[in-house]
This record gives C-alpha cells, sequence and structure tokens, in this order.
C-alpha cells in the first residue's frame, strides 16, 4: 500500500545535522538554466534557455561563454567520457562535443518534438520528450530510434539500473520501466498525478523519484524499494522539485524550490531518504543538479544561478537497524576476511562493501540464506589499503561495520 507523508519543511529546519552550506557563484548569464553537467570537481557545463550555454575548468570560479550553436532551450548535458558529450534541448536539437565541451556540433535526431533530459547507459544513450517519445542511440548518436513509449505524455528524467533494466518518468504521475533496453516499456502504478520530473535508482531496487504540481505549488518525492512494484509518497508544500541526485547508497539531495516565491529548496538526505533535511541555499528556484565527488556539488537555475557546495558530508558510520549479531574478522582486514552474521528468519542477505565517502563499491555476495548463522568469506586482493564500511541487508534491516585494509 502506498504511503503518503505531508512534510513541512519548518519542522526540519532545526535539524542541522551533516547541513551543507551552497554558495553562489557568477555564471556569466540572467538566462534560466536547467542543464547541468561536471565532468570533474572543476570542469563543467551548464545550459539554459535561447541555447544558452557556459564552461568552466576552475570549479565554479569563472564561466565562459560557449557557442552551442542553437537558439532553443537546451534541455540536458551528460558526458559519456572526459571528452565526449551530448546535449538535447528543443525541437528535436541533440548536439555533440569531442573535446570536453568546448565546441559542439549537432547531430541528426530524426524528429522536430521538444527533447528533455537523457540518460547514458554504457553505449546506449536514451533521451525523453514530448508526447511519450523516447530516442535511443546505441553508435553515439550517429543514428537515433524512437521506442514505443506506449505514453502520450510528456517524459522527462530517466535511470538504468542494468543494461537492459530502466525507468522515466513524466507529467500525469507517469513512470515507465523495460526490462529489454527500452523494445518495450510498462506503465507503473505512481499513486500520483503530478509531474514528475527526476528519477534515479542507487541500485537494482531502491529508487527516487521528484516533481511537484505547479497549480498548488507542491513537491513531491517518491521512493521505491522493490524495483518499481511500490511506491511511497512524502508531499512539501510551497515547492516544486526539478532534480534528485544520489552520491552513494545513502546519501542524496534534491533541488527545487517555490514557484510563487521563486526562492531555492536543496534537501539532503542520509539514510536513503528516511529524512530530508533542508541545506542553507538563499537563491532562486533551481532545476539541474551534479555532484562529481564527495568534493563538490552544484545546481543550477532561474536568472542563471550556479550554487556551489563542498566537502560532502555523507553521514556514512556504523549503524543498526536490525541486530544481526555481526562481526567481521580479522579487523584491520589483510588479503582475505569473514563477515559473521545471524538471520532471525529466511532471508535474501546482500554483503555490500562501502567507502568513506559512502560510495557503494560493490557487491561482496548475494544469497537466499536460511534462519541461523552464517559466515561470508571475502577476497580482500583488489580492495587497496584504507577505511571502508560493509554492509549486511535484508528486506527487513541492516547492520554496518566498519574495517581497515591494512
Amino acid at each position: 500500500m502506498k504511503k503518503i507523508i505531508t512534510l513541512f519543511l519548518a519542522a526540519v529546519l532545526t535539524q542541522a545535522g551533516g547541513a551543507q552550506t551552497w554558495n553562489p557563484l557568477v555564471s556569466g548569464t540572467t538566462n534560466t538554466l536547467g542543464a547541468l553537467y561536471f565532468i570533474n570537481d572543476n570542469t563543467g557545463l551548464a545550459g539554459g534557455t535561447g541555447g544558452t550555454m557556459v564552461r568552466t575548468t576552475d570549479g565554479g570560479a569563472t564561466w565562459t561563454a560557449v557557442a552551442s550553436g542553437v537558439s532553443t532551450d537546451i534541455s540536458d548535458i551528460a558526458f559519456s567520457s572526459a571528452t565526449v558529450g551530448y546535449a538535447s534541448g528543443r525541437s528535436g536539437v541533440i548536439l555533440k562535443t569531442i573535446n570536453g565541451g568546448a565546441t559542439w556540433t549537432p547531430l541528426s535526431s530524426g524528429v522536430s518534438t521538444d527533447l528533455t533530459r537523457m540518460s547514458i547507459n554504457g553505449p546506449d544513450i536514451y533521451i525523453a520528450g514530448y508526447g511519450g517519445l523516447i530516442l535511443k542511440s546505441s553508435n553515439a548518436g550517429l543514428t537515433w530510434a524512437s521506442l514505443p513509449s506506449g505514453s502520450s505524455d510528456y517524459l522527462y528524467g530517466s535511470s538504468f539500473t542494468s543494461a537492459t533494466t530502466g525507468y522515466v518518468v513524466g507529467n500525469s504521475g507517469v513512470i515507465l520501466k523495460t526490462t529489454n533496453g527500452g523494445t518495450s516499456w510498462t506503465a507503473l502504478s505512481s499513486g500520483t498525478t503530478m509531474q514528475l520530473l527526476s528519477v534515479q535508482f542507487t541500485d537494482a531496487n531502491n529508487g527516487y523519484v521528484v516533481g511537484g504540481d505547479i497549480p498548488t505549488n507542491t513537491g513531491i518525492i517518491l521512493k521505491t524499494t522493490d524495483a518499481g512494484l511500490t511506491w511511497t509518497s512524502q508531499t512539501v508544500p510551497d515547492n516544486y522539485f526539478g532534480t534528485v541526485k544520489f552520491i552513494g547508497s545513502s546519501t542524496g539531495f534534491i533541488s527545487g524550490g517555490s514557484i510563487t516565491g521563486n526562492t531555492s529548496t536543496i534537501l539532503k538526505t542520509t539514510d536513503a531518504g528516511a529524512n530530508w533535511l533542508v541545506q542553507p541555499s538563499s537563491s532562486s528556484r533551481q532545476f539541474g543538479a551534479s555532484f562529481p565527488s564527495v568534493n563538490a556539488g552544484y545546481t543550477c537555475g532561474l536568472n542563471g544561478t550556479i550554487l556551489k557546495t563542498a566537502a560532502i558530508n555523507t553521514g556514512i558510520a556504523e549503524a543498526t537497524q536490525m541486530d544481526l549479531g555481526m562481526n567481521i574478522s580479522p579487523n584491520p582486514v589483510g588479503d582475505a576476511f569473514s563477515v559473521e552474521f545471524t538471520l532471525p528468519s529466511d532471508a535474501a542477505v546482500e554483503v555490500r562493501l562501502f567507502d568513506v565517502a559512502g560510495r557503494d563499491l560493490g557487491m561482496l555476495a548475494a544469497k537466499e540464506l536460511s534462519q541461523g548463522k552464517h559466515v561470508v568469506d571475502v577476497n580482500a586482493l583488489a580492495i587497496a589499503p584504507g577505511v571502508y564500511f560493509i554492509r549486511v541487508s535484508t528486506a527487513k534491516g541492516m547492520q554496518v561495520k566498519r574495517i581497515v585494509r591494512s
């Protein structure tokens, strides 16, 4: 059953734990910026109305205007490598760069429909758009195929969890899912009719969607823990959310703001969306966001605003939501170690490795296990010396322990 919560920002303003201060940068434009992508901590691009594009190579200290070659609004920017990137926009515009965004050339999309946001998933590029449009290219943008989405709504953000499984969101509460690389799409029940603008999955099961309702100026946050089968919902008065971005599995940010007040709102979670805390960000309403690492985060929005935060606190620490009697030996660990835990009942178990920034470094084990004590042996030869966290989780809870790789 869908759980609906109305989240009042005043109730969380006093919770300052892990707060990130967002400082304004001088972008050199007053045009609205809705597209933002940082290749690394220092080099990034923002795009917006009228074909506006600006670029920085010094972490936002200075911005230089870049000739996009188009006069239509730029909706999104994404890179597949440090040098190769793409931009999408209104009237079927798709641009490509091969020099880190210094120059751009047009690609033939084959459509004149407004295009919104894109996902780069290995060799595949997906771009959503007006009227249920989803474009896909598997040859670096040389040709584009129109996929049968089964929807006629305006589609926006997309997120893929594997080479074949992905999600697209849009107007009227639309959430679509594919398990075959876009050949076919299935409509999921979101439980809302609000406009959904951005989606991100942090693993195969856990995903987040944000958006809002313009007439009532109400933001919405959706979360699934079962690959989209069911969604919980939080509504936030006097807000409208444009982007959700996660760093690892637990730490994420939502950017947006009030439509009527044209004020910014940036929310942060360090517990996988259980709580969202308001961050200091006095500015115009924000749309796009980019987090190249835990050292820097950026958002962009109305009036040419670009905000920056640094030294992102991910809140990673030892935690117990469910006491599994977890023990790691030896610790400090050498070339191998064992993870011991006890299950109170039969369960599907995941054992995952995280760094101190909260980034998910991968699965160590995934098994269907019976009630009782279990030991998972881990080969640590590929783990560099340093501090890490091991998480053992089931559908009912998890426990996290710190390790030191000597």
